[in-house]
């Protein structure tokens, strides 16, 4: 119970400016904010691996509190992180 009430106030605390940067990578990804300019495909992957960089915190901060073992949980979550970077690859495809 410690872990989840840990993992909800860190995402309290880099809610707001993981989901900004996830706005500057489709932003940048498109090339429109305003108006519409020149993508930057690699601006926007480092501007989504900088947002799940920061929303892997909550969920880092909440296995630390919890006292969970990463030796069994960090290929689940490097297979979470995959899946979640190849979603932004094809957003980038889409829009």
């Amino acid at each position: 119970m410690r872990g989840i009430l840990a993992a909800v106030l860190a995402l309290a605390v880099v809610g707001l400016p993981a989901g900004q940067v996830a706005l500057l990578a489709v932003f940048s990804w498109t090339g429109c904010f305003i108006e519409c300019g020149d993508p930057e495909p690699v601006v926007g992957l480092m501007w989504a691996g900088l947002s799940m960089s920061l929303f892997s915190v909550p969920v880092v901060v909440g296995l630390l509190v919890a006292g969970k073992p990463f030796r069994r949980i960090w290929p689940r979550l490097l297979v979470v992180a995959a899946v979640v970077l190849g979603g932004l690859v094809l957003l980038q495809r889409v829009a």
